[in-house]
């Protein structure tokens, strides 16, 4: 018997209408990850609308000030941020085994209490979420998984995968690098799923009408602008944009009078 068939074989079909979707990303809960990440629930929920999207976000920074604000997000029926202990283990740089055993446990709580029909691991790189898709798969008889054949043997570990990030993009004559928003896009392409000019979907949170109403008075009649530097990684302050010029780009000469700058953001 080819290994192909074979492989086909063990691969699990796509579910025709998932009750219970696990959604994996990794990396900063930062919030350019909810700014992103939206339009792709968006487009799972227009395909879907009665299907239940839980996140399981695997962060190397856990407590960031955001994950309330994503646990919140109108698309999300869960959202779970799992510590993913960073270590040097056998000379390379990764979750070492203590890491895995405060986070196997979590994973299998998650995924019996989840029971999904359907999970999905958008990161491209790194064995982590691809090792936590397999664990999640493993508590369900029926779930299939979905990822990104980014390298060589990826794919290998989802029982179906979309193409890597250079093909997405040729194929759909977008220009490299794609911005974070169309990323996402990639895993959903193995679901039959496109963007179709899908936009960042976000509503007024109830904290956020709050602070709204009882800052009204300080407005006055004038436009409110918005501003969210962003980049709060430790070791990102590279990737932030110049303040000197920020200041000097949104100043009078540039904006009229009845604009008012509003800043948000970490600490940092």
């Amino acid at each position: 018997m080819p290994w192909e068939t074979w492989l086909d074989m063990l691969r699990r079909p796509l579910p025709h209408h998932p009750r219970r979707i696990i959604l994996i990303k990794s990396h900063s809960a930062g919030i350019g990850d909810i700014l992103r990440s939206s339009a792709a629930w968006a487009v799972l929920k227009k395909r879907w609308p009665d299907a239940e999207l839980h996140l399981i976000f695997l962060t190397r920074w856990p407590g960031y000030p955001s994950e309330e604000l994503i646990s919140g997000h109108h698309l999300l029926h869960s959202a779970h941020f799992l510590p993913l202990q960073e270590s040097r283990f056998a000379g390379m740089r990764g979750v070492g085994p203590k890491g895995w055993r405060s986070l196997l446990p979590e994973l299998r709580r998650l995924g019996r209490e989840i029971r999904p029909d359907l999970i999905v691991d958008h990161e491209p790189h790194g064995i982590e979420t691809a090792i936590a898709s397999r664990i999640l798969r493993a508590q369900s008889h029926h779930a299939a998984t979905v990822g990104v054949a980014q390298v060589l043997g990826r794919g290998l570990f989802y029982d179906h995968a979309g193409p890597s990030f250079a093909r997405y993009a040729r194929e759909r004559a977008l220009p490299l690098p794609m911005d974070y928003t169309e990323r996402d896009f990639a895993a959903l392409a193995a679901l039959g799923l496109e963007r179709e000019e899908q936009q960042i979907n976000l509503i007024e949170t109830e904290a956020g009408r709050a602070w709204r109403l009882a800052n009204l008075s300080r407005f006055d009649d004038r436009h409110v602008l918005g501003l969210n530097i962003g980049c709060g990684t430790p070791g990102a302050e590279y990737r932030r944009p110049s303040i000197d010029l920020l200041v000097e780009s949104l100043g009078p000469v540039y904006l009229p009078q009845n604009v008012v700058i509003v800043l948000s953001g970490s600490p940092a």
